[in-house]
């Protein structure tokens, strides 16, 4: 923009609505609620000019359930245009959890803007968030939402049309000078005659039109009405720019009018996360809202088989309770004051979702379960329920209980009599050290079952009797060089420890050693001594702080290590085999590293080529220290793939232009993939804080600082963690539709259900008669996922969710379980885009590449 342009700078008066930072949450949905009553009461009061916007709309909905009152003028206000209200929940992290949590987000907020004040709402405010997925544009786009405004890290140019891969877009504007840029005009006229203008002339040269956003908001700061005297006072002094009090909506308005969208350039790109190591402050929240996200989607699958058979309503209260209790711990606010408190409600409220969802499938799995028609004098049947869109085959491990003493061989068959391979793990006696006991012939075995063929989002039934004895055959565990070298060997994998290590790991395959061993023991633990606070970019990011606000200039981020290292392999390492049957050989690992034991169990599989690793550590609580796992792997040359909400990322080639590099810390989905041309490693996580370097790997586990809102509270996190891993290896270049399945296997287990351990609790014998095999639902495509299946959120009928992952545009075919009466493609809102056609039990679409399309249909009446 030439310096000669007058410029018009909105003012956007707000608050930005922390949940639980400033303090505890309660305490501070009480606090917004006294914020929203004085800008209400402002505007229609003493300041008619005064504007507001509301960030998020959980923070109105606590507001008016608090002060019920106030709804007529708060709905007058918004129809008015003089009370802005955006259009999610929360201050969502947007990488941090999955992509439908996002997605419920902006439906929940918009269906009760809808449903409470017949509004529709097209801005979406996500100040604070240092951060952004490169899918938030068709999500945005997909739920008709057409603006967000964000304050940090931002491409050259910083109001710019955000292109999502599919194509979609919405227009983003950076808060410039941060998010609390018009605070400025709270203080005295004449500092603001200093600063201001000096401010502007930077701006010019970047900013492309003349309609500049300036957001005058900080974290739970009470509303100023008296901006707008100061404001008009600036605007009597100056000929070179106007001080316009308005909504965010008034300033996307004028720059629509001003250049429409097509003059604005176009960015594309992951945003990635600066605070990338927060999950380790807060390992248990992360991993309980994980766990949660994955049981909800299970359940909602599980739940609608159980509707669509006929068997019962869908639970739409409990389900949608459940999902909001995630947006606390997708919220972008950890520690800060009274951070224990923020701290436990967040991983309480993970945990309680996460609960919920189970419940939810045990029920909604018995209740489909007692209906089956099962083969007679086959034996106790044991379901096995899958809640992913293809078929899969893995282990499962249950207890299973009988009503007689442990018999010596059990046989497992599925449905059509093949006998399939299971071993007994151990096995108790109820009349063990028990007295007076019931049923004193009753014992209860731990199994390990294969299973194969379990149908896409559906069920297998499998049976368990007492016939022929299985051949009993211990696993290859491998041989003795000498008393500090072992191998372990199966028909995929190779591998050798040496000196308590893992030393090498040879993929027969392709003869190939895994690891890298120049980096020293595969899988060692670095304790990293680091006195930088929670937000371990923060001091950078200030002193940049100029015309690109928050960290303009990406460089590198220098965190406060001091050189000071703890490592797992330099102290001594016991090994012991814990189990060796024919399924899987466990090996464990055990020793210390800063005071804190570790119990690292590697188990390798006799019919699934991959390795899984959980890493157990104790942790003593040591401060100013970082923990992470190191592993190496043995790829040149190699690319770096990382999985995103309904996507997926090459390392800086897919990433925004302007955005945070720092020292590789990225948020991680489900997966990471290091390859080249000739070979890949899928590295499945449930971590989510994760450093990528090359081709090796540093999961971030613990982190133990101070919370950047006060001094006082420290992540000590003393206890027990677990961490889990897998590892996949592949030939050839790196498949992004491989990969999202090997993730999700890793991290949506099949469900195991079974009613001899819940007995009086048995099959209808005048039931549904429901086959001994179904699948809800299956999409005929690889590169095409199925994400979710519920009722949806306001209308009749069902919903599903897909996703294309491999950037192929193709046509599929969705495959029900029952007829299908008609069947249309939606809006993520649920408005009609298009019908589809149906034949009988399928429904087609055209998937887009990368694209996220949701399903809305009407089942017929299910026939077994």
């Amino acid at each position: 923009m030439r310096s000669s342009f007058p410029i018009t700078l909105h003012l956007t008066p707000g608050s930005h609505f922390d949940l639980g930072w400033c303090a505890s949450p309660a305490e501070c949905l009480a606090y917004s609620d006294e914020i929203l009553k004085k800008a209400v009461d402002a505007i229609t009061g003493s300041y008619p000019r005064y504007r507001f916007t509301i960030e998020y709309a959980y923070f109105l909905r606590h507001f008016l359930n608090s002060r019920p009152g106030y709804r007529n003028r708060v709905r007058r206000l918004l129809h008015n245009k003089k009370l802005q209200v955006c259009a999610t929940m929360t201050g969502a992290i947007e990488q941090i959890l999955g992509g439908e949590l996002l997605i419920r987000q902006i439906t929940f907020a918009k269906h009760w803007l809808k449903q409470e004040f017949n509004l529709e709402v097209n801005t979406c405010q996500h100040s604070d968030l240092p951060g952004h997925t490169c899918q938030m544009p068709q999500i945005l786009a997909k739920a008709g939402v057409k603006h967000i405004t964000y304050s940090r890290f931002h491409p050259p140019v910083p109001l710019f049309r955000w292109q999502a891969p599919d194509g979609s877009q919405v227009i983003a504007a950076h808060q410039s000078f941060g998010y609390n840029w018009g605070m400025l005009f709270r203080r005295d006229l004449e500092e603001v005659k200093a600063t201001l203008p000096l401010q502007i002339e930077k701006l010019r040269r970047q900013w492309p039109c003349r309609n500049v956003l300036m957001s005058e908001e900080q974290d739970l700061f009470m509303p100023d009405p008296g901006v707008v005297l100061a404001s008009s006072e600036w605007n009597k002094t100056q000929s070179g720019s106007v001080v316009m009090v308005s909504t965010v909506d008034d300033f996307f308005k004028s720059v629509v009018a001003e250049l429409g969208m097509k003059k604005l350039p176009v960015y594309q790109g992951e945003m990635p996360y600066a605070f990338y190591s927060i999950p380790a402050f807060e390992p248990e929240t992360y991993k309980e809202a994980r766990f949660a996200e994955n049981a909800l989607l299970t359940a909602e699958k599980v739940l609608a088989m159980k509707s669509i058979f006929g068997l019962g309503r869908f639970p739409h209260a409990e389900m949608n309770e459940s999902w909001e209790k995630l947006f606390y711990a997708q919220d972008h606010n950890v520690g800060g004051r009274h951070g224990q408190i923020n701290d436990e409600v967040r991983t309480q409220k993970g945990k309680c979702a996460r609960i919920t969802a189970e419940e939810l499938s045990r029920g909604g799995m018995v209740s489909t379960m007692t209906q089956i028609a099962y083969g007679k004098g086959m034996g106790d049947p044991v379901v096995v329920f899958n809640p992913l869109s293809w078929k899969r085959a893995d282990l499962v491990e249950f207890d299973f209980e009988l009503g007689r003493a442990c018999p010596k061989d059990l046989e497992f068959r599925d449905s059509r009599g093949k006998i399939m391979r299971s071993v007994v793990l151990n096995h108790e006696s109820a009349a063990d050290g028990r007295i007076d006991f019931e049923e004193r012939n009753s014992s209860r075995i731990r199994l390990l079952l294969e299973t194969k063929g379990i149908p896409s989002i559906g069920y297998k039934v499998f049976y368990i009797s007492e016939k022929k004895a299985l051949a009993k055959r211990a696993a290859d565990i491998g041989t003795r060089k000498n008393p500090r070298v072992f191998d372990f060997e199966n028909r995929y994998f190779k591998l050798t420890i040496a000196g308590g290590m893992p030393r090498k790991c040879v993929w027969k395959r392709t003869g190939i050693n895994l690891i890298r061993s120049q980096w020293g023991g595969f899988g060692d633990i670095v304790v990293k001594e680091d006195t930088r606070w929670d937000l371990e970019d923060a001091i950078d990011e200030h002193a940049r702080f100029g015309i690109a606000g928050w960290g303009g200039d990406p460089g590198k981020i220098q965190e406060n290590f001091t050189g000071k290292e703890w490592r797992f392999f330099e102290n001594p390492v016991a090994l012991d085999v814990i189990e060796a049957n024919p399924l899987r050989t466990i090996i464990k690992l055990t020793g210390r590293v800063s005071n804190s034991t570790v119990e690292q169990f590697i188990t390798l599989y006799e019919k699934s080529e991959k390795i899984d690793i959980r890493i157990d550590i104790d942790w003593e609580g040591r401060k100013n220290t970082m923990v992470e796992g190191v592993f190496p792997f043995n790829i040149r040359l190699a690319r770096t793939l990382y999985e995103v909400p309904f996507g997926s990322i090459e390392m800086e080639k897919d990433e925004m232009p302007g955005t945070y590099r720092g020292s590789g810390g990225r948020f991680v989905q489900n997966w990471i993939n290091v390859s080249n041309d000739r070979h890949n490693i899928v590295f499945c996580t449930r971590n989510c804080s994760h450093r990528l370097q090359g081709a090796t790997i540093f999961p971030i586990l613990l982190r133990t600082a101070y919370s950047c809102g006060t001094p006082y509270y420290w992540y000590e996190n003393k206890g027990r963690h677990r961490f889990d891993f897998s590892i996949v290896p592949r030939s050839g270049k790196a498949s992004r539709s491989f990969c999202v399945q090997r993730g999700m296997e890793f991290n949506q287990r099949l469900l195991v259900g079974e009613m001899v351990t819940i007995r009086p609790i048995m099959p209808m014998k005048d039931g549904a008669a429901l086959p001994e095999e179904e699948s809800l639902a299956s999409v005929d495509r690889t590169n095409v996922v199925l994400s979710s299946l519920k009722p949806p959120e306001m209308g009749s009928g069902w919903e599903m969710r897909l996703f294309e992952v491999d950037g192929r545009g193709c046509k599929v075919c969705v495959s029900l379980m029952a007829p299908i009466e008609r069947a249309w493609e939606t809006s993520l809102m649920g408005n009609r885009i298009k019908p589809l056609k149906v034949r009988g039990h399928k429904i087609e679409l055209n998937v887009t590449p990368f694209g996220i399309h949701t399903i809305r249909f009407i089942p017929g009446k299910y026939k077994p």
